[in-house]
């Protein structure tokens, strides 16, 4: 059995998720050895154990899948509708300063891990919901 482990850090001293999530840099750990990663454009816990597990299987498989090329693929991940942050468009002019987000959660997992994300937010929220 293998282990992994991903730390957000901002130097090379571990810390918690909710300390360096504004922070540039994530580590990632496993029996392979380690890699410092950059913070990845996507939001939310949930999108962070997605990419640990695709480092993992890359990892796993012997694919032969640079580091850099890791370095590289997370800060150009196109996660539509999965906590996607609009930030232009009509859309995005109605609610001018406010944040704006998108998301297509369909199961509850999915609405767990949404909720979850709402409420680390510091702020107020209006939610849309179509169902």
């Amino acid at each position: 059995m293998q282990l992994y482990r991903i730390t957000l850090t901002t130097d090379i001293y571990a810390t918690e998720w909710e300390d360096v999530k504004d922070k540039l840099v994530m580590a990632y750990q496993d029996e392979d050895g380690g890699l410092m990663l950059p913070k990845p454009n996507v939001l939310g816990e949930f999108q962070i154990e997605n990419i640990v597990t695709g480092i993992a299987t890359i990892r796993n498989l012997d694919l032969k899948i640079e580091d850099t090329h890791i370095k590289n693929g997370i800060t150009k991940i196109k996660s539509i509708a999965r906590l996607q942050e609009i930030d232009s468009g009509k859309l995005k002019e109605l609610v001018k300063n406010n944040k704006l987000l998108v998301d297509g959660s369909h199961n509850p997992l999915g609405a767990k891990a949404l909720n979850e994300y709402l409420e680390s937010l510091n702020c107020n929220k209006h939610i849309i919901l179509g169902m």
